[in-house]
């Protein structure tokens, strides 16, 4: 159950990743043609953040439920 709660928290941290990003951007977050490897390395680090979130949250979440 542990394993399903952290893929559930990551899929929702990078859904909502990805719509603030394309909300914020007005869609040219998703013009990869133009990426140079400054913006490639901070799209990696913005998913890694949330990401590592997700399963810090889901982490605390099991904790309290214990």
């Amino acid at each position: 159950m542990k394993i399903l709660r952290q893929m559930h928290y990551c899929t929702i941290a990078i859904l909502v990743t990805v719509m603030l990003e394309g909300m914020m951007t007005l869609g040219s977050a998703f013009n990869f043609e133009n990426y140079n490897w400054f913006a490639w390395f901070v799209q990696a680090c913005i998913f890694a953040f949330a990401i590592t979130t997700a399963l810090r949250l889901a982490d605390e979440m099991s904790k309290e439920n214990l």
